[in-house]
């Protein structure tokens, strides 16, 4: 990665939930769990030779 951040529009209110759920999968967490703080990794496949990690941390939140 080139360390630049893009600005994006927010994903709509009603995909949080998939979104979410989705991480947890890929970073092997508990999807039934929405009460206790969770950590997980998910590794990254980029094109350039050089990979990387994404920590993903999944705690109780209000939307």
């Amino acid at each position: 990665m080139d360390g630049a951040l893009n600005d994006m529009a927010p994903p709509p209110k009603h995909l949080a939930g998939p979104i979410a759920s989705r991480l947890k999968v890929l970073a092997n967490l508990n999807i039934a769990e929405r009460r206790v703080p969770q950590d997980g990794r998910i590794k990254i496949t980029l094109r350039r030779p050089t990979g990387g990690f994404a920590g993903i941390d999944a705690a109780d939140a209000v939307w």
